[in-house]
């Protein structure tokens, strides 16, 4: 019998997009670096060189620094946490899209966050139904920090207004899809089962479709 709660209890602070969110100190989301903010160091970190700082600083399309801790934590990884990281995936997708779908005067921007709310909720749908059918109860891995980065990422578009919100908003569902497709196709390839295999195999369209309109978003300028 599936149980969802352990996985999507995560998800809960974060999908209610109105209610406010704590910054997580153990990443940083894209959405900072489309703006250009640095990612706070870790408390045993030994402290940056000005060189490093100022590269991580000026470069916006850096992805969050969470993304090498997330690939080291992949490197072992059952069919369980690689359905329950699936699943996160896409209920945070679907609470950074509801937010911004009732926050976005812009009508191409809201109709992307639709198409994303309804994709992932969709994504969601199909993750919990392949956990049902394999009997697996869904288990994010040790160190996974994708729910607080939603968080943080929400916070931050809250803390914004107008296009700088929107812009924020495209760019870091840029860096994020690109993220997304990388690690999608590295748990497909680590996926034991046939149909977390296929499940996976066949997102891979749909984001690399997001993915593209993000992109002629960012291009356009909305």
């Amino acid at each position: 019998m599936i149980r969802t709660r352990s996985t999507l209890g995560k998800l809960l602070m974060v999908s209610a997009a109105t209610a406010g969110f704590a910054c997580s100190s153990n990443g940083r989301s894209s959405v900072d670096s489309a703006n250009g903010s640095a990612a706070p160091s870790p408390p045993s970190a030994a402290p940056a060189s000005s060189a490093s700082t100022a590269a991580t600083s000026s470069t916006a399309s850096t992805l969050p620094s969470a993304t090498d801790t997330a690939k080291r934590a992949n490197d072992n990884l059952s069919d369980a946490n690689i359905l329950a990281k699936a699943d996160v995936g896409d209920s945070t997708e679907v609470a950074v899209a509801r937010y911004m779908a009732t926050n976005t005067s812009n009508a191409s921007v809201k109709a992307y966050a639709k198409l994303l709310e309804r994709d992932h909720a969709k994504g969601i749908s199909s993750v919990e139904a392949t956990a049902k059918k394999l009997n697996l109860t869904l288990q994010l891995p040790a160190g996974d920090t994708t729910a607080q980065g939603a968080a943080h990422a929400l916070d931050h578009l809250k803390s914004l207004s107008g296009t700088d919100r929107d812009t924020a908003f495209i760019n870091h569902e840029v860096e994020d899809h690109k993220h997304d497709i990388e690690e999608t196709k590295e748990m497909a390839g680590k996926a034991g089962a046939a149909d977390v295999k296929s499940l996976l195999q066949k997102e891979l369209p749909e984001l690399q479709r997001h993915l593209d309109r993000a992109e002629a978003l960012k291009r356009s300028g909305r």
